[in-house]
Parts: C-alpha cells; sequence; structure tokens
C-alpha cells in the first residue's frame, strides 16, 4: 500500500508529545522570508558548525527516545570490570551482548520486556565500563548484579536513579557526547523494541512565530527552552519551546492534542 503523502505547509509545527511535557517546533519552510519579510541570505557552514550541529542532533534524537520509553527512577548503571583487568572495547561490546541477552531472560521470566540504552567506553586510564539506562522492574538491582558476575573479569556494579528534570537533557548529552580519546568511537547502543517520537505536525501562524509562546491549558511554558530568531545557515525563521504539564503524572498518556496552528 502506497504510505498517504501529507499535507506540507509553509510555516510548520512539530510537536512532540510525552507524559509530562510537549515539544514544540515552529519552522517557516516556504520560499521568501514569509509574508512582508525578506528571506535572508544562505550562508555555507563551517566545519565547526556543521560538527556542532550534527552533535545537537543526536543529542535531540536520544533525549526525545528516553522521554518516549524511560521515566524518572528507572536505573542508570555502571559496570566495571576488576582491576588490573584490561579489555579493549571490541571486546568489552562482546561481553555486553553476552550480558543484556541474559538480563532480557530474566525481565521476561518476571513478565517485563527489557528496554534499554548504553554507552560503553574507556576510561582516562584505559579501564573500559559500561553505562546503562534500563526500565526498573522489582529486584532489578540484584539482577542486574548476579547476570554482570557471569562475565570474566567482571567488577562491582553501581546504580542511580535517573533523573529526568529537563527532559534528560544532561542524560542524552552523556551517552552522545563525542569520545575523550584520540580514535575511539563516541557510539552506543540501544534495544530494538524503544519507542521512536514521529511529531504531530500541523500548520503554524505567522503572528505565532512572531509572538511569545502561550500554553496549552495544564501546562506551562519553561522560559529557557524558549528559542526565536533567523536560522543563520538556512535564512529562516524559527520558534522552539516546551511546555511542561503542572501536575505531572507516572502513566503513559498522551494530553490532549494541540489544536492546528496552535
Amino acid at each position: 500500500m502506497r504510505k498517504k503523502k501529507r499535507k506540507k505547509y509553509k510555516r510548520e509545527q512539530r510537536s512532540f508529545y510525552f507524559t509530562n511535557l510537549i515539544e514544540v517546533e515552529r519552522i517557516y519552510s516556504g520560499s521568501g522570508g514569509g509574508k512582508g519579510k525578506k528571506r535572508e541570505r544562505k550562508k555555507k557552514p563551517t566545519e565547526e558548525q556543521i560538527k556542532r550541529q550534527n552533535q545537537l542532533n543526536r543529542e535531540k534524537k536520544l533525549r526525545r527516545i528516553l522521554l518516549a520509553n524511560f521515566e524518572e527512577n528507572d536505573l542508570w548503571v555502571l559496570l566495571t570490570y576488576l582491576k588490573g583487568f584490561r579489555t579493549n572495547i571490541k571486546a568489552a561490546k562482546k561481553d555486553f551482548g553476552r550480558f543484556i541477552r541474559m538480563l532480557r531472560r530474566e525481565w521476561r521470566k518476571r513478565g517485563h520486556e527489557l528496554k534499554w540504552v548504553v554507552r560503553t567506553e574507556t576510561g582516562k586510564k584505559g579501564a573500559a565500563h559500561h553505562h546503562l539506562l534500563v526500565n526498573r522492574i522489582p529486584d532489578a538491582d540484584i539482577i542486574i548484579k548476579d547476570c554482570w558476575k557471569k562475565i570474566e573479569g567482571a567488577g562491582f556494579s553501581s546504580y542511580r536513579h535517573a533523573y529526568e528534570e529537563g527532559g534528560f537533557k544532561r542524560l542524552a548529552y552523556y551517552i552522545t557526547k563525542p569520545s575523550e580519546k584520540e580514535g575511539e568511537e563516541s557510539n552506543y547502543s540501544r534495544s530494538r523494541n524503544l519507542i521512536i517520537p514521529e511529531p504531530e505536525i500541523t500548520r503554524a501562524l505567522k503572528k505565532e512565530m512572531e509572538n511569545p509562546p502561550e500554553p496549552l491549558p495544564g501546562y506551562y511554558i519553561d522560559e529557557s527552552s524558549v528559542i526565536m530568531g533567523i536560522n543563520p545557515v538556512t535564512g529562516c525563521e524559527y520558534q522552539y519551546f516546551t511546555m511542561y504539564r503542572i501536575k505531572p503524572v507516572r502513566m503513559r498518556e498522551k494530553p490532549e492534542r494541540m489544536q492546528e496552528g496552535g
């Protein structure tokens, strides 16, 4: 079946809905600079600008994945190797593959599907370790400890509760940040069962993009999240902001949809 072609707007609003917040992007994508405006001249981005923008895009994509799949108080785990035990990144990733298969079986035994995101790296002294985010179930810390002990050279495992403030912004940055070691890839892995958020796309109005945004009932806008201006590379106007639910909930329910153009 042919995929239905979506309607395009000159001014487009992309709304990402999560349990306790809504992220909104308003972008002018038509020709010219909008009615009564002259479009700014495009500028060729520098290599540093491209590098920075790619990193911001990686952070944004992962942060939205975290918001769609994890909650505050899920587990942020550090898995280490014994002191003096050395392994390279390739071998460490194979270790993690064996470990995560054991963990998945244990989650399923208890009636849950395991969701995870991991960053494997080496520290300043060359010791490999894994930073792992998993959905929390009863006795999760004990299960993780017991499974990790079965890996050759396994050291200790430590746990912290994931902190959602800022929409997992700090966590997404840490997982996607470039490696500090020269020649080492700064990549991460995730389970295939994670929800990949897609925006609801509607028309944005000219007056909305020219004025400070207004929140939906039951929400407030984080003023520090509001960004308005002209993209120096594309020459087009844009507006970004985030709305937070005044009374946070734990159920993964989608809030009332924003009206078209709003």
